[in-house]
């Protein structure tokens, strides 16, 4: 099944807390990889089986103090 440009950007907007093909909660993804520009993660719906991976990437620093 293909994702369409509604479909990713509505997971997107819900922060990919659901499967962007049923819609369903029942999903999970591996360990995070580190890649070069950001980290990916596979995720799978546990309830239509369909695959996908996130991509996430560095948007912003805040300073801790000390």
């Amino acid at each position: 099944m293909i994702i369409t440009a509604k479909q990713e950007a509505k997971y997107i907007k819900k922060n990919g807390s659901f499967c962007p093909f049923c819609g369903s909660k029942s999903i999970e993804g591996t360990n995070p990889e580190i890649m070069d520009n950001g980290i990916e993660v596979e995720v799978e719906c546990l309830d239509c089986e369909e695959s996908w991976t996130d991509y996430y990437r560095l948007v912003g620093i805040v300073e801790t103090e000390s």
